[in-house]
């Protein structure tokens, strides 16, 4: 059976400025994150995120890159994953290895019990990435990349009842590092993988760093498109993912637009997977939705572009 899919209406219609960055915004969902990937193969194909290098006068002698017109891409949780495929050249290549998958496989990744901080450990995950993305760092990709973490105390429970609220639902965007850190650590489910150690700058501003425990950055921007924005993105496209009619899809909707109440201008699209889209044994599916979704949108996306490029020529 085909999948069934929907575009959603713009969150905002302001149109892209011309002489502006434009950013990617990746959101989470877990394995329906993978729709994300097959989002981004249907542009690819299209032309829409060729990869490009570009000129800052800024920085002459650093190499800078863009992907189509997208300069800056963020992602939360496996949207970070997603993002980071994207920034390496790498969709083929994940969409081969997630197809591959078998429930078995998939299982493999689950070190129960090794973890006080955890159902799992996420220690398994951590090295499938590091083995994808290698030693690569984010200041080297070339383009603007954020993944959305969220800092978990020591305590997170006595936080939330607690008037430290703000500890617990605090915002740790990683824009430098390591990019397989970077991506291992926002995909962290509170409570079902083990928080990661972050080391962030410090408030102090003398260059020092402080270590904090950080988790999944979709609690906190479930996608993130003022991450873009504060990375110099003035208008962002965003991929959100989920099931539809499902009271979880639902909730889903009500947290990202809370999350975006204050973000523009915008515009997002949401991957509506297949029934079992949770499951990443069930990739090919999931993938096919993304892109399906990814070829009803070329034509919107190209004439904004075109849009873009008759008033750069003004």
């Amino acid at each position: 059976m085909a999948p069934r899919l929907q575009i959603c209406p713009p969150s905002n219609e302001a149109r892209p400025p011309a002489d502006l960055e434009w950013g990617f915004a990746f959101g989470a969902g877990g394995a329906m994150g993978l729709a994300e990937l097959g989002f981004v193969k249907a542009w690819q194909e299209e032309g829409l995120l060729t990869r490009r290098e570009r000129a800052d006068p800024d920085t002459p002698e650093k190499k800078k890159v863009a992907f189509g017109p997208f300069t800056v891409l963020t992602g939360s949780s496996f949207g970070a994953v997603a993002a980071g495929v994207l920034a390496t050249d790498q969709t083929d290549e994940a969409i081969d290895v997630f197809c591959d998958m078998s429930l078995r496989q998939a299982r493999q990744y689950l070190d129960f019990f090794r973890s006080k901080g955890g159902l799992i450990e996420g220690a398994e995950i951590t090295q499938e990435l590091r083995n994808r993305f290698g030693e690569v760092m984010i200041e080297d990709l070339g383009v603007g990349y954020c993944a959305m973490a969220m800092q978990i105390p020591d305590r997170p429970i006595r936080s939330l009842i607690s008037a430290n609220r703000k500890e617990l639902f605090r915002k740790v965007p990683i824009t430098k590092g390591k990019l397989w850190k970077a991506t291992a650590a926002s995909i962290r489910v509170p409570v079902v993988i083990a928080p990661m150690p972050h080391a962030e700058e410090d408030d102090a501003g003398d260059g020092g760093f402080a270590e904090v425990n950080v988790g999944d950055g979709g609690f906190v921007e479930m996608v993130p498109v003022q991450a873009a924005q504060e990375l110099g993105a003035k208008w962002v496209f965003g991929v959100d993912v989920g099931k539809r009619g499902s009271l979880l899809h639902m909730g889903r909707r009500a947290v990202r637009d809370w999350h975006l109440r204050e973000a523009k201008p915008y515009e997002m699209t949401s991957v509506v997977v297949p029934h079992g889209g949770g499951r990443f044994d069930r990739a090919d599916e999931i993938i096919d939705a993304g892109y399906a979704q990814g070829r009803r949108g070329v034509g919107k996306m190209r004439a904004k572009i075109e849009r873009c490029l008759e008033q750069r020529a003004r």
